[in-house]
């Protein structure tokens, strides 16, 4: 939410921020889609470089889902039934 506020304020155009949301939030949805994908190919037989990709997309959604607002809730509901 704060983050399409944010870019709600910096672009001048309703339509430009809306392109740009989608943008960002298709790239992540990509990132997700793209570390499924090389997760599912066994290491033995995995090119050295799709290695380094996936170790890559997996750090970089770990930082995602911490910052992530849903996961957040979820953590604290976890927390919660402790």
């Amino acid at each position: 939410m704060s983050f399409s506020l944010l870019l709600s304020a910096t672009l001048k155009r309703v339509r430009n921020s809306v392109l740009l949301f989608m943008g960002i939030f298709l790239a992540l949805v990509g990132l997700q889609i793209a570390f499924g994908l090389i997760v599912k190919i066994a290491p033995e037989s995995i090119p050295l470089f799709l290695l380094y990709v996936r170790e890559t997309l997996g750090i970089l959604l770990q930082g995602l889902e911490w910052v992530s607002p849903l996961s957040y809730v979820a953590r604290a509901t976890i927390d919660i039934r402790r």
